[in-house]
Parts: C-alpha cells; structure tokens; sequence
C-alpha cells in the first residue's frame, strides 16, 4: 500500500514530512514525496530516501497558467501511476493547495491534510469549491458525468492532530539550562512559561500582569513569555522586571526543560500542540478559559484549571504549585501519562496508517 505526501513548501513542512515519511515507513507503507518547488535540501533528500521514501518533483517552467497545468497533469500521472490509498497534504499555511485537492478529485484518491488543529475549516471550504468547480469544467469538457467515475464520492478530507514525539522531550536532554542563562535567570528561580508571538499584545499585557501579582516569600520568581517560531536565526532575550521575553527559533523543548510551570490562556490560545508538549516535558500546567483545545486538561488531575480572564487566578494557581512541590510533581507525571497513553506521535501514525488501509478498502 502506498501514500503520497505532497507539499509546496518543503522548508516550512520539513519537520511534518520528516515524521510524515518516517512514521508511516515504519508502519509498512510505500511513501512517495511530491514537491512542486527545487528547494528539498539535499540533507533531507538523503534522508529521506536513506529511510525508503522516494521523491519526486514537480517542475515545469513558463506562465503561471500553463505552468500550473503541467504541474496539475503531472502530479495527477503520478497519482495514477503510484495508485496510493491516500494523497496527503503537508502544508504550512491554512489553505490546501488547489493544485493538489483537483489532482485528487481527477485521480479518485481521498485526501488527507495533515496539520496540526483548526483554524482553516473557511478557507478549506472555499478550496474545496473552487476545486468543484474545476473539476465540473472538465469533466463537461470530456462529456462525462461529475458523479459517473466515483471520484466525487471517494474525496474526502480529513483534518489529522499531529502526535507529540516524546524522545524530544525529556528534561534531561532538552538544554533548559541554556535557556535560563539566556533569559538572565539565577538558580532556585521559579519559573512560569508561557508561548506567544513576540507581538501578541493581550498575552503579553496578562503576562505582565501576571508576573507583578505572583508573589512567593520565600523564592524568586519570573514569568516568561517565549516566542518559538521566530524568523530570527539566533535566539534573544530581554526582561523587564520579573518578566523575560525570549525568541528562541528552536522549538518549545529547551524553554519548557527551563520552567518549572507552564501556563495557556484563552487569549492567547493557538491550539493545543504547546500544552501537550509541555505536559509530556513532565511540566504541571494550568489552562484558563474555555478553549476545546484545554479539554486534555482535568483539573486537580493531570494539571489545574482555572476561571479565564484574570491574572490574579493564574497567578494563585502557580502560587500554589509553587509552595507544593509534591503536588506540581505528581500533575507532572500523569500529564506525561495522558501524552503517552493518547497524543504520542507513535499513536498518531498507527491512527493515520489505519485510516489510510480503511481508506484503500472503502
């Protein structure tokens, strides 16, 4: 059985097609790697195909019409030939490519997008109509019926949650050290993480907030706030007061190693992937607000839940997780068990290569 995995941005989707390709290898299926850009590092490429995986690329050249009907004829005879239960989309952005949802409906394979959680159900929708469109012109243009082949009635799109890769994050091995020294914080320093955008003004005004109301007698403390997707090659940090900004480009690992809480709010919320992350770091976290994405969370068991809105209730509940550390340890390690036992990215592909066997036997 085979999947094909198709991208217009091999850079931003590198480290989706790397577990993409990886896990479902390791599940027994062909994958094959479509891209409609030359920008696969040859790093990548060799990595790619030293795990089994094959590649190919879509590249023709010219106006952007006609260039974008050889890339549709070319990834729809690839379809064809490969003949794959599934093609999915690892894209980085919020809109499916249309090149790639067309290719599907003419080839008659259900198509999968991969990412990790929601925000993108308008634009897909708005995708999906245009790609009916299209299809509709050219099936009259052949003289067949849209629903005669099957192809309608095979498309189907499904949204996938990525699984947390648990090896990445073990507190051990993750450098918060580095981290904290970045940030200017002295040892025995409690610390609360928090994720945002360097410019995401509520989060970082409740942050503020949050760091001037925290009070523990006997212990230091500093809130920060860290942006983990920057477009800046090194990290930085600056402080103000108890509260540290810090732009660290290489992930959520080494920020969370360095705090000994992690606190998300509804508003700044933007899914749920950094609260299991932090959880599988063995990190007690507290949710505020009623975000569907905090639903992992049972209060007083794997974490704290609090009333949304302001800062004096998160700063109580980190107050408390401070002054307890039997209490912070033990929500620690049921977090990481709920992680295991339901978001860890071995589940998710054994969950995403049954779903691709349904697929090919609907």
């Amino acid at each position: 059985m085979c999947a094909v995995l198709y991208t217009t941005d091999p850079a931003a989707s590198e480290a989706q097609l790397r577990s993409l390709a990886r896990g479902l290898l390791g599940q027994g299926l062909r994958v094959v790697i479509v891209s409609s850009q030359r920008d696969v590092t040859p790093a990548l490429q060799a990595e790619l195909a030293q795990a089994g995986a094959e590649l190919r690329t879509l590249g023709p050249r010219g106006p952007a019409p006609v260039a974008a009907l050889l890339s549709l004829r070319q990834l729809t005879a690839i379809l064809r030939r490969f003949r794959p239960s599934v093609l999915t989309v690892c894209a980085a952005d919020t809109a499916t490519p249309l090149l790639a949802v067309l290719a599907a409906r003419i080839a008659g394979v259900p198509l999968v997008r991969a990412e990790r959680g929601g925000g993108a159900a308008r634009r897909a929708r708005l995708t999906s109509a245009l790609a009916d469109a299209a299809f509709d012109r050219i099936i009259r243009a052949n003289g067949a019926s849209g629903n005669g082949n099957g192809h309608r009635l095979r498309q189907k799109r499904l949204e996938l949650p990525g699984g947390v890769d648990l090896s990445r994050f073990e507190p051990e091995r993750a450098g918060g050290a580095q981290a904290r020294r970045l940030a200017g914080i002295a040892d025995g320093t409690f610390v609360v993480m928090a994720f945002a955008p360097a410019d995401d003004g509520p989060a970082l005004e409740l942050c503020r907030e949050l760091a001037r109301q925290l009070s523990l007698r006997r212990r230091r403390h500093c809130v920060i706030l860290a942006d983990v997707d920057p477009g800046d090659a090194r990290p930085q940090a600056r402080t103000e007061g108890r509260l540290a900004l810090l732009r660290w480009p290489d992930g959520a690992a080494a920020c969370l190693a360095a705090a000994d809480v992690f606190v998300e709010a509804a508003v700044w919320s933007r899914g749920r992937s950094r609260l299991l992350e932090a959880m599988a770091m063995r990190r007690p976290v507290i949710v505020a607000g009623d975000d569907p994405a905090h639903r992992v969370v049972t209060d007083g068991v794997n974490g704290l839940v609090v009333a949304p809105g302001t800062p004096a209730t998160l700063a109580e509940a980190a107050r408390r997780l401070a002054v307890d550390a039997a209490l912070a340890r033990e929500l620690g390690e049921r977090a990481r068990a709920t992680v295991e036992l339901r978001y860890s990215a071995d589940l998710a592909m054994e969950r995403l290569a049954r779903l691709y066997r349904d697929l090919a036997t609907a």
